[in-house]
């Protein structure tokens, strides 16, 4: 006790000392702890998908131009054992899309998925059910539903697609905490015999200890397209932990919906939070030795 009173008392003789001292660390470990949150966040980027580590997406390349692509179109020969598949779904992503309910025209992010795309990536459930089992209905985030309904309940609620097909809302999920490579507003079921126009995308997840390498060497093996212009096309599968990393290849997939990340970036903030960390320690040390001096 009589050494914290000590201790107190000589703090207090050289206040703007104490001050000064206190404030320097405190900003230093402030940056610091603002830098580790924004480094975390990039580098948990998807970790609501079930399984991370062996979920991939197909990646299609004809010339110079790749995009993120389903596998399975137009007959692909890509040989994939099936035992070593756990779980496929394709994705349609219609990036600003419009939408209309009564008066209201909203343009938003949505993706057509399959039942799979709900078990492959984890979705808070805030109201409704998550089901896409049946045609025609759809999955709203808190905030899209908010604004398109407002206060009432939107689970029964009818909209417009741009297509002029019309939707019913089973559902309300909130956004992942975790940042994410697609955003999405709302999760449409797949309809029989709608022409989205778009590219489906797909997601693989493979079982643990499954050889990737090996498949995507198979994948490098030129196929021509079923365009007829003699273009020749190849795939490879990129993991999910990887894949947001590839700022060309997602800005070509989608530039609109499709969010990604700097490396570099990375590192500069790691190696500035480092520094910043021991700028404040040393400033620290050297004015409480001269404190201590005076």
């Amino acid at each position: 006790m009589n050494t914290l009173r000590y201790a107190l008392r000589f703090l207090l003789r050289a206040r703007t000392y104490t001050l000064i001292n206190l404030l320097g660390l405190a900003f230093s470990l402030a940056c610091c702890i603002i830098l580790l949150r924004y480094i975390h966040r990039e580098l948990t980027v998807d970790t609501h998908c079930v399984d991370r580590e062996n979920v991939y997406v197909s990646r299609c390349q004809i010339g110079e131009n790749d995009a993120l692509v389903s596998s399975t179109l137009n007959g692909d020969t890509l040989a994939v054992d099936p035992s070593l598949v756990m779980q496929r779904s394709r994705v349609t992503l219609l990036d600003h899309d419009m939408i209309r309910y009564k008066d209201n025209r909203l343009q938003v992010n949505m993706i057509v998925a399959d039942t799979t795309f709900l078990k492959l990536f984890r979705y808070q459930l805030l109201q409704g059910e998550s089901s896409l089992s049946k045609p025609g209905m759809a999955l709203l985030s808190e905030h899209l539903a908010h604004k398109l309904f407002g206060k009432q309940n939107p689970i029964g609620e009818t909209f417009v697609l741009s297509t002029g097909k019309s939707v019913t809302v089973s559902g309300i999920f909130a956004t992942p905490e975790n940042k994410s490579i697609l955003q999405v507003d709302a999760i449409l079921s797949e309809m029989p015999g709608a022409l989205w126009e778009r590219m489906p995308m797909e997601f693989v997840r493979f079982v643990p200890g499954a050889d990737i390498q090996k498949l995507n060497e198979a994948g490098k093996i030129l196929r021509p397209t079923q365009v007829g212009d003699g273009s020749m096309y190849t795939f490879s599968l990129l993991s999910l932990k990887d894949v947001y990393w590839e700022s060309r290849l997602l800005y070509r997939t989608s530039p609109t919906m499709c969010v990604s990340g700097n490396r570099a970036q990375l590192y500069v903030l790691s190696a500035m939070c480092i520094f910043i960390f021991f700028i404040g320690l040393l400033n620290y040390i050297n004015l409480y030795a001269v404190l201590l001096g005076k």
